[in-house]
């Protein structure tokens, strides 16, 4: 398992594992006893060996195919000249997880931009939405640009004022 895994992995269990190492339940999980990173290390390790799974949890069968992502960009609210809102950039179903992100006021980057935790589905396609207040003027441009290995080049996705 690549690194990107296991730190995926070991990030989704610490809440599963009791301070004192043991699993929910006492049960071990056939994991090394002692303090609860090392546990869930060793399950982590396990699981890699293809040794053994919590039950109801499951790799997926191979790893997926890089998938390039989609992207919508859109106003929480409806945009009005002068009238504060947030620009939304959700971006989703993409594989391997490395991806750049960025917000763009007449084609620069914008500051204060928010980025979401990133998160992933069942079949461990990632998503993530990016945002930043902004204030509409008539006359300015808003886009999202995404940089992805499984896109050819950047991408720029405009924002259609809806005024």
């Amino acid at each position: 398992m690549e690194l990107v895994g296991k730190v995926a992995v070991l990030v989704l269990l610490v809440g599963l594992v009791a301070a004192d190492g043991e699993w929910p339940g006492g049960r071990q999980g056939g994991a090394v006893r002692g303090p609860a990173p090392v546990t869930v290390l060793g399950w982590v390790e396990g699981w890699a060996e293809g040794c053994w799974l919590l039950p109801g949890f499951s790799p997926p069968p191979s790893p997926p195919s890089p998938e390039p992502p989609k992207v919508e960009v859109y106003s929480r609210k409806r945009a009005v000249v002068g009238e504060e809102n947030t620009l939304n950039c959700f971006v989703s179903g993409f594989h391997p997880p490395k991806i750049d992100i960025t917000l763009l006021k007449n084609n620069q980057p914008m500051s204060d931009v928010k980025y979401a935790d990133m998160s992933f589905n069942e079949k461990w396609y990632f998503q993530r939405l990016v945002y930043v207040p902004f204030t509409p003027q008539k006359g300015d441009t808003y886009a999202c640009r995404v940089v992805h290995s499984a896109l050819p080049e950047p991408q720029v996705y405009q924002w259609e004022a809806d005024f």
